[in-house]
């Protein structure tokens, strides 16, 4: 979130302004502070910094967290209201630790199969199609990925029926696998 200060004063400015936050539930803590600096007549601030929050556990799906904020000025207290943070925390989806490339499915296959791997770090990717002779039927995938699961589909209609052969490499990973496409 970003919190914008407004001094609404005509003639005072307001010095070493900051706000700080606190928890009023023990499911989460609250960490860190935002300085806005000095605040002019009318002026507004958006300030630098940030504050983290922390749960001890799996949060619930849709819950109000209520937080407590506090506005001071060169260290008084001048301002402290009560901030609800609506939580939409959606179930978290780890990123692989390995480089991986699963069997195709289904094998045999007639005319589309899927192929999935996944990659724990950005890196280049290339998916490739190979027949007995190891020459390249197809390029599924020559791309740079970010970290994560993928699944690759492999129309072989325009081949005729055959043991096939596919091969990821990414990074330093090289993994190849057999299928068989039955027509």
């Amino acid at each position: 979130y970003v919190l914008t200060l407004k001094n609404q004063s005509s003639e005072q400015t307001v010095m070493n302004v900051s706000t700080t936050l606190k928890s009023l539930d023990t499911l989460y803590q609250v960490s860190g502070a935002v300085n806005y600096g000095t605040i002019g007549p009318g002026e507004t601030s958006t300030g630098t910094g940030y504050h983290t929050i922390a749960f001890s556990n799996q949060v619930p799906h849709n819950i109000i967290l209520p937080i407590e904020i506090r506005i001071s000025s060169d260290s008084i207290l001048y301002w402290i209201d009560t901030l609800d943070i609506i939580t939409d925390v959606k179930d978290f989806v780890s990123l692989p630790k390995e480089y991986s490339l699963s069997q195709n499915y289904p094998n045999p296959f007639n005319p589309n199969t899927t192929i999935k791997y996944s990659i724990p770090r950005e890196s280049e990717v290339r998916l490739e199609i190979l027949n007995v002779l190891g020459e390249r039927v197809e390029l599924l995938v020559n791309e740079i990925q970010t970290a994560g699961a993928y699944e690759s589909v492999w129309d072989a209609r325009n081949v005729s029926s055959g043991i096939y052969f596919y091969r990821m490499q990414a990074g330093s990973f090289i993994d190849t696998k057999k299928m068989i496409l039955l027509k």
